[in-house]
């Protein structure tokens, strides 16, 4: 039974709400065990040619787990790496992002490294910030215009996310001596190639899920979102067509009404996402398995969405296998989200007899 409601039907920007959005069409498309694959091919040469598939979470850490294995497919040191980008075929930006060097802003692509940033230490010289990052030919040139400190800044020329990848990995793998030895371009895989080794990532889908939420990162959901796509309606990966199954997966599996939401990207940067409270509460209902993959706030089960004039809370009240939805969404400039979140949590454990070790009946909680 809905416990209380303020305009269910109004659609409202959901800001970084929309994430659980993503998240459920991950789940339902890819299935919590997916491990995002690499395709590593040998040619003519030694020539390596690298083809993404649009994996989130290729750190430098995971880089360093699979150059040991590739090391050991490879007939010939290498004398070039090619990067395959094109299984992302993109005619823009992330609807919202903007060109800063924030991290949030950073580039999507289909073989990306450390989210597509580069956490650099500048003093006379410039220099990792990291341990597990080695010093790159890259960082010199991205840092000279930075001030004396440490600075993560995100990528947005695709020479930079191919030299940043390329360097990365041979550096790592000592493929070639040295990342500044091993020449570094774009270009496709050449047809008749079989894979000599295909990586997997040793963090499953639920693992990236739960990063997700925790850090609320706009790349990840957004690479999430396009594999969504491409996985539901064929590679290469498009805006339309993570949007086309956005928008199937809402009206035939979670089952909302026509017109209840809109999409145009995956993170919630965008303010032409849309969707209503009512909606949402569906939406959270059909999610409630995967609860514990959001975030504890307040000693519950949230996720936050924040913009300018746009504040927002999602989740769960109460404990337990069967806790109870709820959907706050303020498109305001009034920023009072966690005032009022606080007086209904304390509504809520008041209705429900907390302490007195009673459960009620399932309840929802919707308003905006």
């Amino acid at each position: 039974m809905i416990l209380g409601q303020y305009r269910p039907a109004s659609a409202f920007i959901p800001a970084s709400t929309w994430k659980i959005a993503t998240a459920a069409l991950a789940i339902h498309t890819l299935g919590l065990d997916y491990h995002f694959p690499t395709f590593f091919y040998q040619g003519r040469q030694g020539r390596l040619f690298i083809r993404g598939r649009g994996d989130p979470f290729l750190t430098s850490e995971e880089i360093a787990r699979l150059v040991k294995r590739l090391k050991k497919k490879l007939t010939m040191p290498v004398s070039a790496i090619i990067i395959d980008n094109s299984s992302f075929r993109l005619t823009g930006r992330p609807d919202g992002s903007t060109m800063t060097l924030n991290p949030y802003d950073a580039d999507l692509s289909a073989l990306a490294v450390n989210f597509n940033t580069i956490n650099l230490q500048v003093t006379d010289k410039v220099r990792s910030a990291e341990r597990q990052t080695p010093n790159l030919p890259i960082m010199a040139g991205l840092g000279q215009k930075l001030s004396i400190g440490r600075h993560r800044i995100a990528l947005h020329k695709i020479k930079n996310i191919n030299d940043y990848s390329g360097q990365l990995l041979a550096a790592l793998g000592g493929l070639t001596g040295g990342a500044a030895v091993c020449p570094i371009r774009r270009g496709k895989v050449p047809g008749g190639l079989t894979a000599i080794y295909i990586h997997r990532n040793s963090r499953n889908l639920k693992a990236v899920l739960k990063a997700l939420f925790l850090y609320s990162n706009n790349f990840i959901a957004n690479q999430i979102f396009l594999a969504c796509g491409a996985r539901r309606f064929g590679w290469p990966a498009t805006w339309e067509k993570a949007r086309r199954a956005m928008r199937e997966f809402m009206a035939l599996t979670v089952k909302l009404p026509k017109g209840a939401c809109e999409v145009m990207e995956g993170s919630g940067l965008s303010r032409h996402n849309r969707i209503t409270p009512a909606a949402m509460l569906q939406l959270l209902t059909y999610f409630e398995p995967q609860a514990d993959l959001l975030p504890l706030h307040y000693g519950q089960r949230l996720k936050s969405g924040t913009l300018t004039g746009v504040y927002a809370y999602a989740g769960y009240l109460g404990a337990g296998k069967s806790p109870d939805p709820f959907v706050l969404i303020l498109n305001q400039a009034n920023n009072v989200r966690d005032r009022v979140v606080r007086l209904l949590i304390g509504a809520y454990n008041q209705e429900s007899g907390v302490g007195a070790g009673f459960k009620p009946a399932h309840r929802e909680v919707t308003g905006a």
